[in-house]
């Protein structure tokens, strides 16, 4: 059965507890068997109750729907729509309305199902709890961490900023990439990070640079720091949401080759352990990826061969305004015009255009095509 989202109303809260709730799946199970409903017939009779959730479906409709859904007679249709009604829809009556009528019409009583309605209260009442309960959790644990960050970074600005000495400067290096690359993932400050930023971009750039790189991405492969709470799987196997663990995971799914902002925010979009993050904590794993990319496939992953905007770990810059910011803008244009032939780039950008259209207008996916899109004009 198809919704149709033009017509679909908004549910309150409450009432979409109730649709979705623990005792509502056993429900399901009971009257899809209690009514001789398996397989793709169960799936359909959920979905025609989520249409009486949202008010696509009449009760005055109830009944025709379950003869042309599952090919019943009267005396079955009656019973399937008087246990629907009875064990689904009477805990949230008001929202539908002429429940007690309707059951009276089909000759069965409200008062039967009390006692699976106030079953049904209590245990949504427990699951809202029990979830509050771990939301608080959750959030005191970030504040922890977010608190513990900004100290280490208070240390790293101390001790990297203050301190020009090289081989100090590179010990510092290490340790942000073995236990502290977290704090500057969250940080808000881009002037901590521009700092070592450059300390970075000089080491990489000197005569052992390739080898400090891959020393440092091995670092990051078994950084233990954790940058999200949500439940995460790897290889089928619950584990902690760490930065080793979620570039890992990233291989594992897109490859150990470089990557475009396409390929990751499909991962962010579509992977099974990013569908479950809040936009905070995507927003910190998107920023780890950026930084893994920069990092591993460097200097193939800068934006251009001069070293503007180079960065290792990404952070945003304040916008420049005035004559200035114009005249860069028109030179990378200028530069990219230059590096890729006409056609082919016209072919690229009505491609990406084409798969824009697919996705939301705000969603991340598109976003992040439309970023490709404007380098590419």
């Amino acid at each position: 059965m198809t919704i149709d989202k033009k017509n679909k109303k908004d549910i309150p809260e409450i009432v979409e507890d109730y649709r979705n709730s623990a005792k509502a799946v056993e429900n399901n199970v009971f009257i899809s068997e209690k009514n001789g409903l398996t397989g793709n017939d169960s799936t359909k009779m959920a979905s025609l109750i989520s249409d009486l959730f949202r008010k696509n479906v009449l009760l005055t409709e109830l009944i025709p729907k379950i003869k042309e859904l599952f090919s019943f007679d009267d005396v079955k249709a009656k019973t399937l729509a008087l246990d629907i009604v009875g064990l689904r829809l009477m805990v949230v009556k008001d929202w539908i309305g002429g429940i007690d009528d309707y059951m009276r019409s089909l000759g069965g009583n409200s008062a039967d199902y009390e006692k699976n309605t106030n079953e049904e209260i209590a245990s949504v009442k427990k699951e809202k709890e029990e979830w509050l309960a771990e939301e608080t959790a959750n959030k005191k644990y970030e504040v922890e961490l977010l608190a513990e960050a900004k100290q280490k970074i208070e240390v790293a600005e101390n001790d990297i900023i203050q301190d020009v000495d090289p081989k100090k400067e590179k010990r510092d290096c290490d340790e942000i990439f073995n236990s502290n690359i977290a704090g500057f993932l969250s940080t808000e400050s881009p002037y901590i990070i521009n700092t070592v930023n450059n300390v970075l971009l000089e080491i990489l750039a000197g005569d052992k640079g390739f080898a400090y790189r891959d020393q440092l991405f091995r670092a990051l492969l078994s950084n233990e720091e954790k940058i999200t709470t949500a439940p995460f799987v790897l290889e089928k196997k619950s584990a902690f949401g760490t930065i080793g663990n979620w570039l890992k995971d990233f291989i594992e799914q897109k490859g150990s080759g470089i990557f475009d902002n396409i390929v990751l925010g499909d991962f962010l979009l579509k992977s099974v352990n990013a569908k479950k993050l809040n936009d905070e904590d995507r927003e910190l794993v998107k920023k780890l990826l950026i930084l893994y990319r920069n990092l591993k496939f460097f200097p193939d992953s800068m934006p251009n061969e001069d070293g503007v905007d180079w960065q290792i770990i990404p952070f945003e810059k304040e916008e420049e305004t005035g004559d200035l910011s114009e005249a860069k803008a028109r030179l990378e244009k200028e530069k990219e015009i230059i590096n890729q032939p006409a056609v082919e780039r016209a072919k690229k950008i009505a491609e990406l255009k084409t798969e824009a259209d697919r996705y939301d207008s705000r969603g991340l996916e598109r976003k992040m095509i439309e970023e490709e899109i404007k380098k590419l004009e």
